[in-house]
């Protein structure tokens, strides 16, 4: 099966699946990073040159090409990594499932998380990080605080229609896949 984490920016999408990947060995993949391979571009410099309506494009795109891809291959993928269970996770961007009708893709073809920490904790690790998002770069920490508002209460509607949320922040790898598998 495959697991989409959805969330705001920061809220451990990545970082999640890279600790999935280490300690349990699931096939992970990073949709910022796959679209980066495809283009040939850092996210930044598709926002940059091209805007945010091309990158929006090239995510959905991306987002179903791999995603075709796993289902396409399932059986295969899974009884080759000698999973635990047959589950691959994609790290989705925190727009994601807001965009050409993304989040409709997701639910049809697997299971949707989304990773919902506070906003202090979304603000703390934004503060850090703000270079590295086109969204915020430039921004104080008044504004990113003002930017986090304003965009949790545009994407929540999309967020709030995953199958899990989780608030728990930090949640141990073993409480997660304990909720997953009980979906």
């Amino acid at each position: 099966m495959i697991v989409f984490l959805i969330g705001f920016m920061g809220s451990g999408k990545s970082h999640l699946t890279q600790q999935l990947s280490i300690t349990n060995g699931f096939s992970v993949f990073d949709l910022d990073h796959e679209i980066e391979i495809n283009e040939g571009k850092t996210i930044n410099e598709i926002f940059e040159i091209h805007g945010e309506t091309c990158f929006r494009d090239v995510e959905a795109s991306v987002l179903r090409n791999i995603t075709n891809k796993l289902l396409l291959s399932e059986s295969q993928v899974f009884e080759n990594q000698h999973n635990k269970s047959n589950f691959v996770f994609i790290a989705c961007g925190g727009g994601t499932p807001c965009f050409k009708n993304n989040m409709n893709w997701m639910k049809e073809k697997g299971l949707t998380v989304w990773l919902n920490p506070s906003t202090e904790i979304l603000l703390t690790r934004l503060v850090k990080d703000r270079a590295m998002r086109p969204l915020l770069r430039g921004l104080d920490e008044v504004e990113i605080e003002s930017f986090i508002n304003l965009k949790l209460l545009e994407r929540k509607p999309f967020y709030e229609q995953s199958i899990i949320t989780i608030t728990d922040s930090p949640l141990s790898i073993e409480s997660f896949l304990k909720l997953i598998k009980h979906a």
